[in-house]
């Protein structure tokens, strides 16, 4: 008679759909997360290249202006096209990143929160079943010893012959 044992799997067998919904959820978060990092590294690493394009380019217009009687002025001016489509991408990429970050780690601490709850419920499911079964233990004992000190009685107490 294992009534413990009957007990958390009827507990958790009824908790399992729930369990696993919420493990799902939290790989859901977590794949979002990666997908978010990798883009927002590929924006900035693209910003920062742009960056130092757009500064190669001014500088090579600058430097090359008065040999090319101005028309070098051209590489400056594409320069600040290239800085104008990549450069400022970085902080706000950065401040998107870290405010999603900051969401989903709100979610995911809700998340382990139910999930402790759910986990904490069935725990204390299975602690109440074993005081039970040790109370209905030392009653049975009780009652055993009861009985055994009446036959000892019966027993001991002479007969009327």
């Amino acid at each position: 008679m294992n009534r413990s044992a009957d007990v958390f799997t009827k507990l958790f067998s009824e908790r399992e759909g729930k369990l696993q919904g919420y493990l799902q959820e939290l790989e859901s978060i977590a794949d979002s997360m990666v997908d978010t990092h990798k883009s927002t590294t590929l924006t900035k690493t693209i910003g920062r290249s742009a960056g130092a394009l757009s500064k190669t380019l001014a500088m090579s217009g600058l430097a090359l202006s008065p040999y090319t009687g101005g028309a070098s002025t051209a590489l400056t001016a594409a320069a600040a096209v290239v800085m104008k489509a990549g450069g400022p991408r970085g902080p706000i990429v950065s401040i998107a990143e870290t405010t999603r970050r900051a969401l989903d780690e709100k979610k995911v601490r809700k998340i382990f929160q139910k999930y402790a709850e759910e986990l904490a419920y069935v725990k204390a499911c299975l602690e109440a079943s074993e005081t039970e079964q040790k109370v209905f233990l030392q009653v049975m004992r009780r009652q055993a010893g009861h009985l055994i000190s009446q036959a000892d009685t019966f027993w001991l107490v002479p007969s009327p012959v």
